[in-house]
């Protein structure tokens, strides 16, 4: 799997990740840089079946009880400044057919995460990582088949696209501004082993963009919520996406 940069903030000077890394990773995250964010203008709008609206609230999973498919897009506007647009679909085939007028597949990304936590599940996956304290290797070799079968040359593109991502115990309702880590990663199905479990408060793509869905569990469960990032627009988990700081334990992504 290929790796993607990641941010951290720190609230602690004596933060020490959950578990010790591996080599490559714990590489990556000692050499990380501690620098202050920056402040950037961001503006939020409300669309309910593309239609904009008043603001609403965002239940805090993304899992269909309310009736709706949420979705978080993130445009760069012409002043440098972001545009962070709260969508809500009354049903899953529009929000597909908004997908594809972007070029996009949600409905494939979805097939590929609703395959790898059925496998997951099946497999009792929880159990081997708590058992050996490491995903095994061949659940990597699994997620590329599952991958290559359902749409290889999407996938293979995908992967080659990397994330920031911040994490700050400060972030909130407020979104407050604070300091960063860096750590580069290629998505995870569990982000605890990397040190980084429930500690993500914001990200970006690096490149033309991206589409990152975020999980509340491991191996792609309980799906938090779905972003579409374009142009290096970052997205921070605070304000009405306040319900995604801090809480997140596995990580898709797929290219434009």
């Amino acid at each position: 799997m290929l790796p993607l940069l990641v941010f951290s903030c720190e609230e602690k000077s004596d933060y020490v990740p959950e578990k010790e890394l591996p080599s490559i990773e714990q590489d990556v995250y000692n050499n990380s840089s501690i620098e202050n964010r920056s402040e950037k203008e961001v503006n939020y709008e409300y669309r309910v079946d593309l239609t904009i609206s008043a603001p609403f609230a965002s239940e805090e999973v993304d899992d269909g009880s309310t009736g709706y498919r949420h979705l978080v897009e993130a445009l760069l506007d012409e002043n440098g400044g972001v545009l962070i647009i709260m969508h809500k679909f009354s049903n899953e085939s529009l929000y597909y057919a908004y997908g594809e007028s972007k070029g996009l597949n949600p409905r494939l990304h979805d097939q590929i995460a609703n395959r790898l936590a059925f496998l997951a599940d099946s497999l009792n996956l929880d159990r081997i990582v708590d058992s050996i304290g490491n995903i095994p290797d061949w659940w990597e070799a699994l997620e590329e088949e599952v991958r290559s079968e359902l749409s290889p040359l999407d996938m293979t593109e995908a992967r080659s696209l990397l994330t920031q991502i911040n994490d700050d115990e400060r972030y909130g309702a407020r979104c407050t501004n604070g300091r960063r880590r860096q750590i580069v990663f290629g998505g995870a199905p569990v982000l605890s082993l990397l040190g980084w479990r429930t500690r993500v408060s914001s990200f970006m793509p690096v490149g033309i963009g991206g589409v990152n869905i975020v999980y509340q569990r491991s191996f792609y469960r309980r799906r938090l919520r779905t972003f579409w990032s374009f142009g290096l627009a970052g997205i921070d988990f605070c304000g009405p996406l306040n319900y995604c700081n801090n809480s997140s334990n596995s990580w898709l992504r797929f290219g434009l």
